[in-house]
């Protein structure tokens, strides 16, 4: 059964219906989004899953960086903003990264870029400011599989996305129906 059926109920990811909105918001202005995501193998495939996802779902052009760790350090830091801000993003969407990047997003908030965080890894004590983050692992989650991976994360965005834009009769349904 390759349905969405079985798994656990996509809204139960906190946070997955800001990133939803931010997403469309996004989407309606004709934005573009970039996708930031981290250079191991959940980092690699949760980037092509909300890229490859983001066309299918008539998203403007999305793009992606994949930063170089020994010259830009590790996650969504103030460099790697920096470069991102070059490409003129509507939003950024960090992937497998960014729960602990905390300057990185005051730097996209800085430069006026807002930041949709996804990730699975351990929070520190304090969150970055981001207009949402969606990460099973956020104190208080109620979400049925805390170790879910960076990619399965990034699964739940896109499949919470193409049914919110099914729902709206913006996307053929089977298109958001289909594996992302």
């Amino acid at each position: 059964d390759l349905s969405l059926e079985r798994l656990l109920p996509i809204r139960s990811l906190g946070g997955i219906e800001a990133a939803v909105d931010l997403l469309l918001q996004c989407r309606r202005r004709g934005g573009s989004v970039l996708v930031i995501g981290d250079f191991d193998a959940d980092g690699a495939t949760s980037t092509a899953v909300v890229v490859r996802q983001l066309r299918r779902l008539g998203f403007t052009a999305p793009q992606f960086l994949v930063p170089d760790r020994f010259k830009f350090g590790y996650g969504l830091t103030p460099e790697i903003v920096r470069v991102a801000a070059t490409l003129c993003p509507g939003l950024i969407v960090t992937v497998d990264n960014g729960v602990s990047s905390l300057e990185g997003v005051a730097e996209a908030r800085r430069l006026g870029i807002d930041v949709l965080v996804t990730d699975h890894h351990l929070p520190g004590a304090a969150l970055p400011e981001a207009a949402a983050i969606v990460n099973p692992n956020l104190p208080g989650s109620g979400f049925g599989s805390p170790a879910l991976c960076g990619v399965g994360v990034a699964f739940y965005l896109m499949a919470a996305t193409g049914r919110r834009l099914a729902d709206l009769g913006l996307v053929n349904p089977d298109v958001a129906r289909e594996a992302v």
